[in-house]
């Protein structure tokens, strides 16, 4: 039913996994789901602890488990961490994902920030809107605020935008 992972990618631990998805859908079909909610927040938790390095899987058990709050930072977390290595896409799916869970004004400037950041080598305009709404958000002032500013303050803000820096 389990073998162990070739390689642990959690330092000094051995790691198992299920023999295939098959056995893991039975095995997950057997726990009740009040049950199942308290061992993704237990995996969460443990995965933290751990200091392991993949957000995205944190932020999904903090999700299943129904902390919304701690997914949404981990989905940001995740944005972040596919910002540095050049997986747009995935910054994407996690904002979505962070988004679909009801952030609060300062976690919906800093989600549409990392769309903004992973926009900006490709759309430019899109970029520029993500910056602009998140912009909207924050307390002027505020660092969020001042984050918002960059990408519409750059070249990437295009002629004609550099007076909209600020604005309101």
């Amino acid at each position: 039913m389990l073998v162990e992972r070739g390689q642990s990618r959690i330092a000094m631990s051995r790691e198992l996994k299920f023999a295939s998805e098959l056995v893991r859908e039975a095995a997950l079909a057997t726990i009740a789901k009040e049950d199942l909610a308290g061992l993704h927040l237990s995996a969460a938790a443990w995965l933290e602890s751990v200091l392991y390095e993949d957000a995205c899987a944190i932020a999904d058990h903090w999700h299943r488990g129904g902390d919304n709050a701690r997914a949404r930072a981990a989905y940001l977390t995740a944005a972040r961490q596919a910002l540095g290595l050049g997986e747009m896409g995935s910054v994407h799916t996690m904002v979505a994902k962070a988004l679909a869970l009801g952030p609060s004004v300062a976690e919906r400037a800093d989600l549409l920030l990392a769309l903004a950041e992973a926009q900006i080598y490709g759309d430019q305009t899109a970029a520029l809107a993500q910056a602009e709404e998140a912009l909207a958000l924050p307390e002027a002032g505020s660092a969020p605020f001042f984050e918002a500013n960059r990408p519409a303050a750059s070249p990437a803000g295009g002629p004609g935008r550099a007076g909209r820096v600020g604005g309101r």
